[in-house]
């Protein structure tokens, strides 16, 4: 017979010891570049909270912690916000540039292609059709 295992967390302690503090360090962290007026972001905001990026996305999808993948969620959706409104300046190419490498953003639409079995002289007859 085997003996059941002992389930042990491995890995580093949690920098923070709840969301709550986690958020408080982050709205700091906004109201420092605003005093300083320094556009957040994400490599900025690890060397605030003093983690690695590897450790907030931990943060962002660990199942385990939903309270910290809410605030780290909201926290990336706030800088989102900051490039969107940037896109209204004069130089804005920087804020494309994050926009679509870091958020996934498409500047170009995707179109499908679609079969269609109808002819053009078809599509015409039934806009005709469609008239009367």
């Amino acid at each position: 017979m085997t003996k059941k295992r002992d389930k042990y967390k491995l890995g580093r302690r949690m920098s923070y010891k709840n969301s709550t503090e986690l958020e408080d360090m982050i709205r700091k962290y906004f109201a420092a570049c605003q005093h300083d007026r320094v556009v957040p972001n994400v490599a900025g905001l690890c060397n605030y909270l003093g983690i690695c990026k590897k450790t907030f996305y931990n943060y962002l999808n660990n199942e385990e912690l939903p309270d910290y993948n809410d605030v780290i969620d909201r926290t990336k959706l706030a800088m989102e916000d900051i490039y969107v409104q940037a896109l209204f300046s004069k130089y804005s190419s920087g804020a494309q540039f994050v926009l679509k490498n870091q958020c996934n953003w498409d500047a170009e639409e995707n179109i499908k292609n679609t079969n269609i079995e109808m002819s053009y002289e078809d599509y015409l007859k039934d806009l005709k059709k469609d008239e009367y």
